[in-house]
């Protein structure tokens, strides 16, 4: 065999790599120099949202459904709406109150109560003022102003502005409520499958494309709509294209969730001038805007935003069909070879999520005790301390060590990699399982079907990328988010793991995996010294 073929197949090979490395490159400048623009909110806007969000929280102070200062609280929104030449109505409940220009096809929200013992200077006094602020100064002809009560009971108030809204809430254009606001990165929630890629391109365009939306929250919103706690729920159930926007702190929680401590009394103030320029903006971008246009008939709703920019649903599908594709190639190309390993990589991921759960186990139940009990007991941060509060939660130590057990997680995942490359070899086994767990998750959700999807076709260029649903749910900021609201306690936190294992295969080296076992033969060269090299 001549060695010229190769010697030109390397040299293809290393222009590829070349052309990848170029890829990625570009992708990474346009996440990191997207470009973003300046905030166009004044100065002397967000002063007067600081001044009314210290007068709800202090003045007034905690606001609590159904309390007197909740009623002081909706009768200065009253006042205020009036002064600034708007019409209050109530709907179902007398603290309950909305108010309309034009038409009213967009309705922006914030709750006015708080939870007891609590300012609710984040939660939610800050939202009140930023929309005390719109009703100020916009001059958008057609917009609505909702400030619906006892949302910390169970969302009473917006339930009943939803139920009794003049005509159809499905025909709403827009419904953005307003929750833990003023602090933070400005994210949005809500996006589930009502929302279509028509206006999901209208609301990042009108954006710049700056609010943060994260993949699980997007595919959170999707999967478990019924499990939405804020005010735009309400009206998303009833067919409204309805979000929330919400201020992502440290780890993207609020860190002084209801508690005594979210005051502007008690310094520093949670609230960040920036974080409110940056919620007006997006307000007034969204209540001035022209209506968002139709979805037409081949509009998937699938359109997902990565950083900046915004990858269309078509694309996403496109995607899966190929991830389909692959995989009848692979059972069709490896036969009983493919399904084989496949079924090994099945087993790795098994054992990959019950050796999650030990870790689990081992850092938060017996790890963290230990270290206790001979006196080094690690610090709680202040968000941890705060889900003691409000969730009974022990302040062990979690916190800090979600990086640790994120990074032990995936070094688990590296080794079953290994381990199983020698019964997983080729790229038929990788293809087929890759496409199979794609096509379970389609059934749950395309969106999600997709992401797999895209993890095992990036895999062919490179097995880490590959990794890319581990990545997203080992986060170390999506594993404290999840146990500072209760979702989950920390020991499950290895069940991530399971679920990041699935298409473990996809994510094996292909094209050869591991040599087959066996002595190697000599070279021709060294056989034999008169061969022929070329």
């Amino acid at each position: 065999m001549q060695r010229g073929i190769p010697s030109e197949w390397g040299a293809a090979r290393a222009r590829w790599a070349q052309l990848q490395g170029a890829l990625f490159g570009m992708v990474l400048l346009l996440f990191i120099f997207a470009p973003q623009g300046a905030w166009a909110a004044s100065e002397a806007a967000v002063a007067r949202v600081i001044a009314d969000a210290a007068h709800l929280s202090l003045n007034i102070g905690p606001r609590p459904a159904g309390s007197a200062a909740e009623a002081e609280a909706a009768q200065w929104v009253r006042g205020s709406l009036l002064t600034f030449g708007w019409s209050p109505r109530t709907i179902g409940r007398d603290t309950n109150i909305v108010a309309c220009r034009g038409a009213g096809q967009r309705l922006f929200m914030a709750h006015i109560d708080s939870v007891p013992n609590s300012p609710g200077l984040i939660d939610n006094a800050a939202g009140v003022a930023i929309l005390m602020e719109i009703a100020r100064s916009s001059d958008a002809p057609d917009l609505c102003l909702g400030f619906p009560d006892a949302e910390e009971r169970g969302l009473l108030g917006s339930a009943r502005m939803a139920e009794g809204w003049a005509g159809d809430p499905a025909a709403l254009e827009l419904v953005v409520a307003l929750d833990l606001v003023g602090q933070g990165t400005l994210g949005q929630m809500g996006l589930g499958k009502g929302w279509s890629d028509a206006r999901l391109r209208w609301v990042h365009g009108l954006t710049q494309g700056r609010l943060r939306a994260p993949v699980v929250h997007r595919l959170y919103s999707r999967l478990l709509p019924h499990m939405e706690r804020s005010d735009h729920a309400p009206f998303a159930a009833r067919g409204a294209p309805s979000m929330l926007l919400f201020g992502m702190g440290e780890g993207e929680v609020f860190p002084r969730y209801h508690q005594p401590s979210d005051s502007p009394a008690v310094a520093p103030s949670p609230l960040d001038p920036e974080a409110i320029a940056e919620t007006l903006d997006a307000l007034l971008a969204l209540s001035r805007a022209p209506p968002p246009p139709a979805p037409g008939p081949a509009d998937t709703g699938l359109a997902l935003q990565l950083g900046p920019v915004l990858l269309p649903g078509e694309l996403l599908l496109g995607m899966l069909s190929l991830c389909g594709l692959s995989g009848i190639w692979a059972l069709r190309r490896g036969g009983v070879a493919a399904l084989q390993g496949a079924a090994w990589s099945l087993l790795g991921t098994a054992g990959l999520g019950l050796s999650g759960l030990a870790l689990s186990w081992g850092l938060f139940d017996v790890l963290l005790p230990i270290l206790a009990g001979v006196g080094l007991r690690i610090a709680p941060a202040e968000a941890e301390r705060t889900a003691a509060a409000v969730m009974g939660m022990p302040a062990s130590g979690w916190w800090a060590l979600a990086p640790a057990f994120s990074a032990l997680l995936l070094l688990q995942w590296l080794l079953v990699r290994r381990a199983l490359r020698a019964r997983v070899r080729g790229a038929e086994p990788a293809a087929l399982l890759g496409a199979g767990f794609a096509g379970l998750a389609c059934g749950l959700d395309p969106l999600l079907g997709a992401i797999f999807a895209a993890a095992a076709l990036a895999a062919r260029l490179h097995p880490a990328l590959g990794a890319a649903p581990a990545v997203l749910l080992l986060r170390p900021d999506a594993l404290r988010q999840l146990s500072f609201h209760g979702l989950v306690p920390p020991m499950a936190w290895g069940l991530a793991l399971a679920l990041a294992g699935l298409g473990l295969g996809a994510r094996l080296r292909l094209g050869g995996g591991a040599e087959p076992p066996g002595p190697r033969g000599p070279s021709p060269s060294a056989a034999d010294p008169q061969a022929p090299r070329g």
